[in-house]
């Protein structure tokens, strides 16, 4: 089954490394979503899932951030991925036209940057309470 689209301009990508490969892992076993973009799963993932670090210099049209890390024991990594601009600057300016910020807001809303970016988007409730964030 083909979508008409043919490799999608979209990176998915994390603060987190363990994060995108599991990103990338899930989607290896899930190659029938990328067969459809008539794409090569393992290449496209490891072009286009990453951490915030590995995009860096590279635009997309759409940017998925996945931000993760949404236990109170986590804290710490939430703390050190939005204490600074700089990492969320680079998620942000990745996109060209669309940006999906998917995390819990209740655990990133208060923290460091991350909070600015919260109350820029409109938030969206979906599945099991997560929330996905949009800036249009």
């Amino acid at each position: 089954m083909s979508s008409g689209i043919e490799d999608p301009d979209l990176f998915i990508i994390t603060p987190f490394r363990i994060v995108a490969q599991e990103m990338r892992r899930r989607l290896e076993a899930e190659r029938e979503i990328l067969l459809a973009f008539r794409v090569d799963s393992r290449e496209w993932g490891n072009d286009h899932i990453g951490t915030i670090h590995t995009v860096q210099g590279r635009e997309v049209d759409t940017v998925i951030l996945l931000l993760a890390a949404p236990k109170a024991s986590q804290g710490g990594a939430r703390t050190w991925a939005a204490e600074t601009p700089n990492i969320l600057n680079i998620a942000v300016s990745r996109a060209r036209q669309n940006l999906y910020v998917v995390g819990s807001f209740g655990a990133w809303s208060g923290v460091g940057h991350a909070r600015e970016l919260a109350r820029s988007m409109e938030r969206v409730r979906v599945a099991q309470g997560e929330t996905v964030h949009s800036v249009q």
